[in-house]
């Protein structure tokens, strides 16, 4: 419930924050980059491979990488009430992952337009350590 108070706080207080589509709030970097400032219990789930995560993601981010097997029983398990944001390279793979994603339930989901490319060309930050990649 926390993080869908948030979600909607944030967007009373910044009505041009994303962008809402089926039940999923579409970001470009920038906004992005807020949401997490403003919401630092927001899980990042990168859904990129392991080389491709080991290369640089976002501070903190979870790996599960979309084509590994069982990737959606991963998802599965993840926390019903926590609020995520999801992201690949440039969109392709995250925007099937939101989709399954929903389906599962959890009540608020961003999606990272452009994926990384897009935040790496915003001049945000990325990281080569943090949580282990998983698959």
């Amino acid at each position: 419930m926390l993080p869908l108070l948030t979600a909607l706080l944030l967007f009373t207080a910044s009505p041009d924050i994303g962008t809402p589509k089926n039940g999923v709030i579409h970001l470009t970097a920038e906004e992005a980059a807020e949401v997490l400032k403003a919401n630092p219990d927001i899980t990042v789930l990168d859904v990129r491979t392991r080389g491709e995560y080991r290369a640089g993601h976002i501070e903190g981010a979870t790996q599960i990488n979309y084509f590994a097997p069982g990737f959606r029983e991963r998802l599965e398990k993840l926390e019903k009430s926590n609020a995520y944001l999801v992201h690949c390279k440039t969109g392709g793979r995250s925007s099937r992952a939101v989709r399954i994603l929903k389906d599962l339930g959890p009540e608020t989901i961003y999606h990272l337009d452009g994926g990384i490319v897009a935040w790496r060309k915003a001049g945000l930050p990325t990281v080569t350590e943090s949580k282990e990649a998983t698959e």
